[in-house]
C-alpha cells in the first residue's frame, strides 16, 4: 500500500500530460482528468478499509429510546434486538411479530431467571399461548376507573376520521366495558361484543337496565342508547363493525383470560419477559389486538408503583409492515 501511495503523484502527472496533449492544451479538461486520476488512486489505495483491525461490537447501556432503520434482510434483528435480549437482564415486553425473537432468546432468558410468557393466539412456530383479559386488571375503586375503561375502548375502536360515528362507537364501547366490569358475571371483552350484537328490542332493554343502575356515569351515558332512532342504530352498528375481530375464536380465547393469565404489572415486580406474537399477514385485520395489549400494558405499568423500583423494563418492538 505504501508503494502505491508514493506512486500517486508520478502517475497523476503522466495522466495530466497525456490528457493535455489529447485536448490541445485545454487545461480545463486536463484538470478534470487530473482530478479523476487523483480520485481513482485515492479510493484504490488510501481509503481501503483497515481489514486487519478487529471488529468490536457496539453497545448502548443508557436509558434513552433507540430506533433501528434498515431495509428487509439487513440484520436489524440479528445485530440489535437479538443481542439485547440475549445479554440484557432487564424485564422485557417484546412485540415479536414473526416469533423469531422468542424462538431464539426465550431459553436464554429463562436461564437468566426470567419468567417467560408468550401471547401467541395463532400458534406461530407452535409456541403455546398464555391468556390476557384486560378487564381483570381494572380497579373499580380507582379514581381513574372510567378513564381506564375508555383507554381499553380506544384500543378497540379506530379513530382515523374521528367523526361522529367513530366517537359514538368509542363512547358506547367504553360504557359497556364499565357495565360489564361492575355488574356482569362474564367480565370480558367477548361479553361486551355480545351485548352490542343483541337484537334491537333486547338492546333497548339492556340500556334501560343500565340507565337505572346506581352508577351515575353509566346511567347518564346509557340514556342516549335507549332509543330506536336511526342515529343510535348507526352508532351501535359502527361499534359492532369495529369489534368484529373479536369474532375470531383464537383472539377471543386469549382475551377471555383464565388459565395461565399474564399481568403486565409483574414486569415491574420481578424478572419477566412477555412476548406478543401475531403473523405479519394478519396485522391488517388483527392489528387492534396488538394495540389493545400495548395500551393495556401501558395502563398497568403506570398504575403499578414499585417501591423501591424493581428490575428495569425494556420495551422491544420489532418491525411491522406498513398498512
Amino acid at each position: 500500500m505504501k508503494n502505491g501511495v508514493r506512486r500517486i503523484p508520478e502517475l497523476a502527472r503522466r495522466r495530466l500530460h497525456r490528457a493535455a496533449e489529447r485536448v490541445g492544451r485545454n487545461w480545463q479538461v486536463a484538470g478534470i482528468a487530473f482530478a479523476k486520476s487523483l480520485a481513482c488512486y485515492f479510493f484504490r489505495f488510501v481509503s481501503r478499509p483497515p481489514l486487519e483491525l478487529p471488529l468490536v461490537p457496539l453497545r448502548y447501556n443508557g436509558d434513552r429510546h433507540l430506533v433501528t432503520f434498515g431495509p428487509i434482510g439487513t440484520g436489524k434483528n440479528t445485530t440489535s434486538q437479538t443481542p439485547a435480549l440475549l445479554e440484557d437482564d432487564a424485564s422485557a415486553l417484546v412485540i415479536d411479530v414473526k416469533g423469531q425473537l422468542c424462538a431464539i432468546t426465550a431459553k436464554r432468558r429463562a436461564q437468566m431467571g426470567h419468567k417467560i410468557i408468550v401471547l401467541n393466539p395463532f400458534d406461530v412456530l407452535g409456541i403455546p399461548s398464555a391468556t390476557y383479559n384486560p378487564l381483570t386488571h381494572l380497579d373499580e375503586n380507582s379514581l381513574s376507573f372510567a378513564s381506564d375503561c375508555q383507554r381499553i375502548a380506544e384500543g378497540l375502536v379506530d379513530q382515523k376520521k374521528a367523526d361522529h360515528w367513530e366517537l359514538s362507537a368509542l363512547d358506547v364501547v367504553g360504557l359497556l366495558i364499565m357495565w360489564v366490569k361492575l355488574y356482569d358475571d362474564d367480565k370480558s371483552l367477548v361479553r361486551v361484543r355480545q351485548l352490542l350484537n343483541l337484537p334491537e328490542d333486547l338492546r333497548i332493554k339492556q340500556f334501560e337496565e343500565m340507565m337505572n343502575c346506581d352508577n351515575p356515569a353509566i346511567a347518564e351515558g346509557a340514556a342516549r342508547y335507549t332509543s330506536d332512532a336511526k342515529e343510535v342504530r348507526d352508532s351501535i352498528q359502527t361499534a359492532v363493525i369495529q369489534l368484529g375481530f373479536l369474532r375470531d375464536n383464537t383472539i377471543s380465547k386469549v382475551l377471555q383470560g383464565g388459565k395461565n393469565e399474564v399481568s403486565f404489572k409483574d414486569l415491574k415486580r420481578s424478572k419477566m419477559t412477555v412476548f406478543v406474537i401475531i403473523p405479519p399477514e394478519l396485522l391488517h385485520t388483527h392489528g387492534k389486538f396488538l394495540r389493545l395489549l400495548a395500551l393495556s400494558a401501558l395502563g398497568e405499568l403506570i398504575r403499578e408503583k414499585a417501591s423501591p423500583p424493581k428490575p428495569a423494563l425494556c420495551v422491544n418492538i420489532t418491525e411491522t409492515p406498513s398498512p
